[in-house]
């Protein structure tokens, strides 16, 4: 079973719908964050990785996030949820459709591998 650490949600207002569909595929511990004070819950909780919320964060304000995420290692992926313009490269777009949050929460749950301390692949 992998290790994960919490998983950070970014959004400029509360996010009920997408906290609720993690909480109930069981991929916890959710920090819930605004903008302006991402970098420091990154900071304090080491994540396994960021969510934003596009449609209440600028561009402007995910630059600093994409940027700090970047330059941590193990990797930190951050995805960016229903992004409508060009994203920082390390900023992974996710498209809700018509699933809504429930998409990201069906996304397989446990690979077997830990992608903070990943080991190599067996050949």
């Amino acid at each position: 079973m992998s290790m994960s650490g919490p998983i950070v949600v970014v959004s400029n207002d509360k996010q009920p719908k997408l906290t609720a569909a993690l909480d109930d595929a069981q991929l916890f511990p959710i920090i819930e964050t605004t903008s302006t004070e991402a970098l420091r819950a990154v900071a304090e909780t080491q994540p396994s990785a960021i969510l934003v919320a596009m449609a209440r964060v600028s561009e402007t304000e995910l630059l600093p996030l994409a940027r700090e995420a970047a330059s941590l290692q193990p990797y930190l992926p951050i995805l960016a949820i229903d992004p409508t313009s060009s994203l920082p490269e390390n900023v992974i777009p996710f498209a809700q459709a018509d699933a809504g949050p429930q998409r990201l929460a069906d996304l397989p749950k446990d690979t077997g591998r830990d992608f903070r301390h990943p080991t190599p692949a067996k050949q």
